[in-house]
């Protein structure tokens, strides 16, 4: 079976392989299944609680087919998703199907899934942070032992909690089923944004810089569409990071980040800190160790901690050995970037800086909010309008190099951010983690003396 998708660039097409391609060959198929069992019985031991021992007997889910992966070397089954449609929905359909000679092998092997096993996967939109209310758990606990295998699936990179049934004719009751008696909705599978994810920023976190949780409600009533319905060449994500220690992995694989961050030093308390020292709480020695560009000094005549703004890249390590006598400065604000990925066209790649500060206070958030999704829609529908079929905005901005992709798709001019002075509490180029092989010519080799001063000075 053939695809063909129509883009500026003309049509692309591709082949779907065949259900015999996914199948692993099983030369001796008694043997393979005598193995999977012991398999099984294996993983079931162990002090700790196992999780292949409460799926088999807690749960509908088809460890032996699992287990049988496991023996074989490969998965029964479609390595990646294949988005199955339900009243103008799409979910993901994991197709753990045998080839059709191989049906009756199956049986004759005792196997109790021969034939097809579908894992159909339904997403369901969570609320921020995980903050599940337990009327909304036992609901869908309800749901998931009516219409699936006893199995979801909690945390995970995309957000929302996944749903597994057994086969294709329950995902729509059960779709209908969580519409009707859940606050949400279904959706985030396939080539759409997936569920965005936040951290608990200021809900239970003494580092968040910004309110994570506002800025996730802004983002998805914006754009609902874009989690139920596929109309872009891959996947996107969003994340939103409360401050520089980035809990959620947004900088790792998300497509869209906000990561909180502060300029100059961070507050410290001496007193405070005076006191943790004195009581054996913090090690004074280990707290300026911990700085990796050597911002901090310990003063034993005064007992007074000092840090130089200008070296301090807000790494966090010190406000994690020494809280609450250290904490994020005061002049806080959020800093944008773009383009991780983990799976993709051109491979894993962290997330490069688009902005690399804006200031939050409670009084600009909602314009800072609004302007953030003006922007970040204009990025999308150009990269939708540009980008090759599995192709993410990360590998756009590769293809089309960094500054390319500024002035036209961000539509953002280039600063100029080597040879130009920062201001004041700005930090200086290398900090701002812009990659080196996306700069001009001309500014890698600015680039270049700037970093000989710069080490011949440290």
């Amino acid at each position: 079976m053939s695809w063909k998708r129509k883009t500026r660039f003309g049509y692309e097409t591709g082949e779907i392989p065949s259900p015999e391609e996914f199948w692993p060959v099983i030369k001796d198929p008694k043997a393979a299944v005598a193995k999977a069992r012991e398999y099984i019985e294996e993983y079931k031991k162990g002090p700790w609680p196992s999780v292949v021992k409460e799926m088999a007997e807690k749960s509908k889910y088809p460890v032996l087919v699992w287990a049988l992966g496991l023996v074989v070397g490969r998965s029964p089954g479609v390595f990646s998703g294949i988005l199955g449609r339900v009243m103008h929905m799409t979910i993901e359909k994991i197709c753990r199907e045998g080839a059709p000679e191989d049906y009756k092998k199956w049986e004759e092997m005792g196997l109790v899934y021969a034939g097809k096993v579908y894992e159909v996967h339904e997403r369901i939109l969570s609320p921020p942070a995980g903050f599940w209310k337990t009327p909304l758990l036992r609901v869908m606990c309800e749901l998931v032992d009516r219409f699936g295998w006893s199995l979801m699936q909690f945390r995970g990179g995309t957000g929302a909690s996944p749903i597994i049934h057994t086969d294709m004719s329950r995902a729509e009751k059960f779709m209908m089923a969580v519409r009707l008696m859940m606050p949400t909705d279904v959706g985030g599978v396939g080539d759409v944004q997936r569920m965005w994810t936040c951290c608990p920023g200021p809900a239970t976190c003494p580092f968040a810089c910004y309110d994570t949780i506002q800025w996730w409600e802004e983002c998805g009533k914006r754009w609902p569409e874009w989690q139920t319905y596929p109309q872009f060449p891959y996947k996107i994500k969003f994340k939103f990071s409360g401050c520089p220690i980035d809990c959620i992995k947004a900088i790792v694989g998300t497509d869209y980040a906000v990561i909180g961050k502060w300029l100059g030093a961070p507050q410290i308390d001496q007193e405070e800190f005076r006191r943790m020292v004195k009581s054996g709480e913090v090690d004074a020695k280990e707290v300026v160790e911990s700085c990796p560009t050597g911002a901090l000094s310990w003063d034993a005549s005064t007992l007074e901690l000092k840090c130089d703004p200008r070296k301090c890249v807000q790494c966090m390590n010190c406000i994690i050995r020494a809280n609450p006598a250290i904490l994020p400065g005061r002049d806080k604000g959020v800093m944008i970037l773009l383009g991780g990925t983990i799976k993709s066209f051109l491979g894993p790649k962290m997330c490069y800086t688009l902005i690399p500060f804006i200031r939050v206070t409670p009084e600009n958030e909602m314009k800072v909010i609004r302007w953030f999704l003006d922007l970040m829609e204009k990025i999308v529908y150009k990269w939708a309008d540009a980008a090759k079929t599995r192709e993410r905005v990360g590998d756009l901005s590769v293809r089309f190099t960094w500054s390319k992709f500024l002035r036209e798709v961000a539509e953002l001019p280039y600063p100029d951010l080597v040879t130009r002075e920062p201001a004041p509490g700005e930090a200086p180029y290398h900090e701002e983690s812009i990659s080196y092989v996306m700069i001009p010519k001309d500014q890698k080799w600015a680039y270049w003396e700037l970093l000989k001063k710069t080490v011949e000075k440290w």
